[in-house]
């Protein structure tokens, strides 16, 4: 059982949700009936990420670094105090996507004594080509994600 709730865990770690605002001259307006004033929503898929967990020299938790297989990239979640389980805890992640174009969030977390978190971010700088396109030509403009999963 304990192994079937890990396989859910991983498959369902790190969901993220992104908002998107289209303009009146996107190329999407031809293709889908949208109203203009209201948010579309993208869900992106999961992204299990192997990692190693980092400790301090007092053997307390500072955050996780490794590899992100979706997004082909390292991954590293750096807290701004050692973790607390049961509490909320502010870190800053980076990373890479596709190995080398970069990304920066800024986010809180809450992981229970179980190992489960869940928390909330905000893509501080996302790199990415379509991100860039996106913000040139004001089509869509990430606002903020969410992320749960397991440690174990």
């Amino acid at each position: 059982m304990k192994d079937f709730l890990i396989i859910i865990m991983i498959i369902l770690s790190g969901t993220i949700v992104l908002a998107t605002q289209l303009d009146n001259t996107s190329e999407w307006d031809s293709v889908i009936d949208v109203d203009v004033d209201m948010p579309f929503y993208n869900f992106l898929l999961p992204v299990p990420i192997m990692s190693k967990i980092m400790k301090n020299a007092k053997a307390q938790i500072i955050g996780f670094r490794g590899f992100n297989l979706i997004q082909l990239g390292y991954y590293s979640k750096t807290y701004f105090s050692p973790l607390r389980v049961n509490e909320l805890n502010a870190y800053l992640n980076f990373g890479t996507v596709l190995l080398f174009v970069p990304y920066v969030d800024l986010g809180i977390d809450y992981v229970s004594s179980s190992g489960f978190y869940a928390g909330i971010y905000i893509p501080v700088a996302f790199l990415a080509l379509n991100w860039i396109r996106s913000f040139f030509h004001k089509k869509s403009v990430p606002l903020a994600g969410v992320n749960f999963g397991f440690y174990y």
